[in-house]
């Protein structure tokens, strides 16, 4: 099983740990995204606060990442791939608080709420 950094919140009110956690796998409508960068956000402090509906959670939802597999039935974007994520999560979802975000090494998100980053976050482009 391939394994990964995370920071995640183990729980309401405690402090968020590096952890050594497996790949998450798309399900049906996701994608398997590399993280590339991820925001610090005030919004992160809700679900350290404790309203995320369970623990542990990986917070962060202002995420760029790319494209490393497709769920099943997933068709909106490919292989390799530059993506945007927010705090929409899709499928009724709030990215980084119902489901993990991008403090991660990788994360999966619901294919109908990424949108397209083509040159953001390149070294190069900067």
């Amino acid at each position: 099983m391939k394994m990964m950094n995370a920071i995640q919140i183990p729980g309401k009110g405690e402090k968020m740990r590096l952890v050594d956690i497996p790949v998450p796998q798309p399900g049906e409508g996701q994608v398997h995204l590399r993280v590339e960068a991820c925001g610090v956000c005030n919004g992160d402090s809700i679900a350290i606060s404790g309203f995320a509906p369970e623990y542990p959670r990986i917070p962060g939802h202002e995420v760029i990442g790319i494209v490393k597999e497709l769920g099943a039935g997933s068709i909106q974007w490919k292989v390799g791939q530059r993506v945007g994520i927010g705090g929409h999560g899709g499928n009724n979802h709030v990215t980084g608080l119902t489901m993990d975000g991008g403090y991660a090494e990788y994360m999966v998100a619901f294919e109908d709420r990424r949108c397209c980053a083509a040159n953001v976050c390149r070294r190069d482009h900067l």
